[in-house]
């Protein structure tokens, strides 16, 4: 119950922020300035190598505070991938990364196969609201941390789509961003080829 306050706190706040203008609510961590961003490949293959040092990941204890190389997105961008958030029209959005969010429903019948790289697509609820468009999702078998760096990649690489639009390409999967002024992440998805 309480990662689900601070969950809808934080978005809420970010929300007023964004919406006034203020995106001082970005802030680099000192330990992040000085990391370099790591390839998604290099986070699975050091996933792989430590795994006898460490527990598998447990969807249970997952908090976004504890991803590495997450200044490029603002404060809420990385809830709103991993938990998807109800809009000030309470409209329901994101949700990008399937298993994280009890308060959220995948409808198995709108489930499509994955493509040649592991995305799928399917529509969603979200507290009960229902999410007009499809929502695709990063590969399964991808921890949090492994989206977090194949975004990173991506953004990395990007070029404009248009507006506040942007793509760029992690193993092979187009992923589009929407960024803000100040270039910091709002929302980042996986395009599902067909």
């Amino acid at each position: 119950m309480k990662k689900i306050f601070k969950y809808w706190l934080i978005t809420l706040i970010t929300l007023l922020l964004v919406a006034c203008g203020n995106h001082s609510n970005v802030a680099i961590p000192d330990h992040e300035l000085n990391n370099p961003t790591v390839t998604t490949e290099e986070s699975q293959k050091n996933a792989r190598t430590s795994t006898q040092n460490q527990t598998e990941f447990n969807p249970e204890t997952f908090d976004t505070d504890d991803l590495k190389r997450t200044h490029i997105f603002i404060k809420n961008g990385l809830e709103h991938i991993f938990f998807g958030s109800i809009n000030r029209e309470g409209k329901a959005t994101g949700y990008h990364y399937e298993g994280l969010a009890p308060d959220v429903t995948i409808i198995e019948s709108t489930r499509s196969k994955t493509d040649r790289h592991g995305v799928y697509r399917a529509k969603i609820t979200i507290d009960g609201e229902p999410k007009k468009a499809y929502s695709s999702f990063f590969p399964q078998e991808w921890t949090p941390q492994e989206v977090v760096d194949a975004i990173n990649e991506a953004y990395k690489n990007s070029e404009h789509v248009s507006g506040n639009i942007f793509e760029g390409e992690s193993q092979g999967i187009k992923i589009q961003m929407y960024l803000t002024n100040d270039d910091k992440i709002i929302s980042a998805f996986p395009i599902y080829e067909r």
